[in-house]
C-alpha cells in the first residue's frame, strides 16, 4: 500500500482493528497456519503502519470516485447511471497470525464490499444472495439491454431482479427465488509454481521452504 505523497501523514492515530482470531493460535488448521508464531511487538507495529497505508491509499480512490461522479453530474446523466463499486478479494491483516494476505476461504478473504447505485435500486437496502464478482456482466448485460443479451455460456447470473427493485424485470420472483445458497470457492495459483521449483532443485520434495534460494 504506497499512498499518495501528500497523504503519507494522514490518519497518524489509526490503528488495527483487534479482531477476536487477530494473533490467534490455531492448532487445529492446516500446518502453514498452526505453525505461525505469535506476534511480536514489531510484527504488531508493521501491521498498524500497513493499515495506514491502505487507508491512506482509499483517499485517492475517492478522488477518482468523486471526479466520475461529478463528470456524470454535470453531464446531466447521473440519474440514468449505473454505478457498482467493489473489490476483487478481501484481506488478512494478522487474523490466525497470518500476515497481510488473501489466499484462504476465510471470510476475511472471500468477502468483498459491493456498492450499488442507480435508478430502481432502493437507497440503504442490503440484499442478502449469495453473489460473487462473476455475476457482474451478466447483471451490466441485463441493465443494458435486458436479460436475452446475456450469453447462456456465462457462470454468474444477473442480480437485477433483486437489485432494481422497480421496473419490469421479466421472472423476477422465480429469479430470486432459484437464486444460489452457496458458491464454491477455489484458490489456484501457488500450484503452478510447484514444478519449477522441482524442477530447480532436481529432485523430488515435499517442503518447498527447503529448496536452496
Amino acid at each position: 500500500a504506497q499512498p499518495a505523497p501528500w497523504y503519507e501523514k494522514e490518519f497518524p492515530d489509526v490503528t488495527i482493528p483487534i479482531t477476536p482470531n487477530y494473533n490467534l493460535s490455531s492448532p487445529d488448521k492446516a500446518q502453514h497456519v498452526r505453525q505461525n508464531p505469535a506476534f511480536t511487538e514489531l510484527a504488531h507495529c508493521w501491521e498498524n503502519q500497513h493499515f495506514r497505508d491502505r487507508w491512506r491509499t482509499l483517499l485517492s480512490v475517492d478522488e477518482i470516485v468523486g471526479a466520475v461522479v461529478d463528470k456524470l453530474t454535470a453531464a446531466g446523466v447521473i440519474d440514468k447511471t449505473f454505478i457498482f463499486y467493489s473489490s476483487d478479494h478481501g484481506y488478512k491483516q494478522g487474523q490466525w497470525r497470518i500476515g497481510t494476505s488473501k489466499q484462504h476461504p476465510y471470510e476475511t478473504d472471500i468477502r468483498v464490499p459491493f456498492l450499488a447505485r442507480g435508478p430502481g435500486i432502493q437507497a440503504g437496502s442490503k440484499p442478502l444472495q449469495v453473489t460473487g464478482n462473476i455475476d457482474l456482466t451478466p447483471t451490466m448485460l441485463e441493465l443494458a439491454g435486458g436479460a436475452a443479451y446475456i450469453p447462456g455460456f456465462m457462470d454468474g447470473h444477473s442480480m437485477v431482479p433483486f437489485l432494481v427493485k422497480t421496473g419490469d424485470v421479466t421472472g423476477r420472483e422465480a429469479r430470486v427465488s432459484s437464486w444460489r445458497e452457496a458458491m464454491l470457492n477455489e484458490y489456484l495459483s501457488v500450484g503452478k509454481y510447484l514444478p519449477f521449483c522441482l524442477n530447480r532443485a532436481n529432485r523430488p520434495t515435499r517442503n518447498v521452504a527447503q529448496l536452496p534460494s
